[in-house]
């Protein structure tokens, strides 16, 4: 392939020598100062003995794949890309594809590192239900190769309510925000502005009356009664009571002490300082009265062969059974935040402080109409 390069003279103001070549089509000058024609005439040979290799690879490059670069140049040209940013980006994506993990394996990463980080119970089981019903889909396939249509279809075919879908795309995140990270994949599809988002409709927050809560205490044993008054006379949420040891309760100084780490990692990003809840009069009369040990867990144990949180839902739901009280999602606390902010006429501040939320949390939660003879009933709630 014969190729045209040419070093001669210039009556330019700055330079004296010129190489002038052909590359990818276009023509193209070099320029050289005066006393460099040496320097010249070599950039000259190598530019000539580069062109002419280019040109070998070039003719060896049979007719069909000639048609073939001339087709995808006219369709690439229409979405303002060259062949050579299109081949950069496939073998972009080849290489991530050659290094990327499946989506099982993903998932593995993912419970590891948070097994490791001190994960609840209750956070293992919702990301193990949620991750391992999408990895029976998915597991196999890298997890560069899931799009965000398939996610899209994926969720719409759970039939399940909004907040349970949000639900799935925080821990499908986790997974993808991983892959990400360790470049096994470009992008997190879930947080893709195309990704399936369903309203979820504002809904009052729902307590408990002191009627029910009167119920529940009668109908619970020595077991679930301390996760009962804790969540209801104190607000620890489900994990903090999980994760509390008798020993982080204070009698004498009326205080229960709740660390960041009992909190579980959200909370530690939060605040890494412990929050003190103070023991009010109620719940100090049921706490004097139980009999327990030292130091231990407060949760319920699991039989052998079951988990942690499940054999606590089961005796909480047994319990609700036997008292003939509904279900509310997260109500022991809730009751907490709403005849508190009652009992302390509206002081926000300080209720935001001991649930370890924000003013604007319970402004939203628990700024709802209650009658004083209500939060009176609520506190006045003794043991039998």
């Amino acid at each position: 392939m014969r190729v045209n390069v040419t070093l001669t003279g210039t009556k330019h103001p700055r330079y004296e020598w010129v190489v002038r070549f052909t590359e990818k089509g276009i023509r193209k000058p070099r320029y050289f100062k005066k006393g460099e024609k040496a320097i010249a005439k070599a950039f000259a040979d190598r530019k000539r003995i580069e062109l002419e290799n280019v040109g070998v690879t070039a003719e060896q490059i049979g007719t069909e794949d000639r048609l073939v670069v001339a087709e995808f140049q006219e369709q690439l040209a229409h979405h303002g890309v060259t062949l050579r940013q299109a081949l950069d980006l496939a073998m972009e994506q080849l290489t991530r594809r050659g290094r990327s993990q499946t989506v099982q394996q993903v998932y593995k990463r993912v419970l590891n590192n948070l097994e490791a980080d001190g994960l609840s119970d209750a956070h293992a089981v919702t990301l193990k239900s949620r991750c391992g019903r999408f990895c029976k889909q998915f597991g196999d396939r890298l997890i560069t190769t899931i799009t965000v249509e398939e996610i899209n279809l994926w969720l719409r075919e759970l039939k399940v309510a909004p907040t349970t879908v949000h639900s799935y795309r925080r821990y499908l995140s986790m997974l993808f925000n991983l892959a990400v990270e360790k470049q096994w994949c470009q992008t997190n599809p879930v947080r893709d502005r195309d990704a399936f988002k369903p309203l979820i409709q504002a809904a009052e927050v729902e307590v408990y009356t002191p009627e029910e809560m009167t119920a529940m205490i009668a109908a619970a044993d020595s077991v679930v009664l301390p996760v009962i008054i804790l969540g209801a006379f104190a607000g620890l949420r489900p994990g903090e009571i999980e994760r509390l040891d008798w020993s982080d309760i204070d009698l004498p100084r009326k205080v229960i002490r709740v660390s960041p780490r009992k909190s579980g990692r959200n909370a530690q990003r939060r605040s890494p300082r412990n929050r003190y809840v103070e023991i009010r009069p109620n719940l100090y009369a049921f706490l004097a009265k139980l009999e327990h040990p030292i130091n231990g867990a407060v949760y319920p144990f699991a039989k052998p062969g079951s988990s942690n949180i499940h054999y606590g839902r089961k005796l909480l739901r047994q319990m609700r059974e036997k008292a003939n009280v509904r279900q509310i999602s997260d109500g022991l606390r809730h009751s907490y935040g709403t005849y508190l902010l009652a009992l302390l006429d509206g002081d926000r501040e300080k209720v935001a402080d001991q649930m370890g939320n924000t003013r604007a949390v319970v402004d939203s939660n628990y700024r709802r109409p209650v009658l004083p003879e209500e939060a009176q009933a609520y506190w006045a709630i003794q043991p039998s």
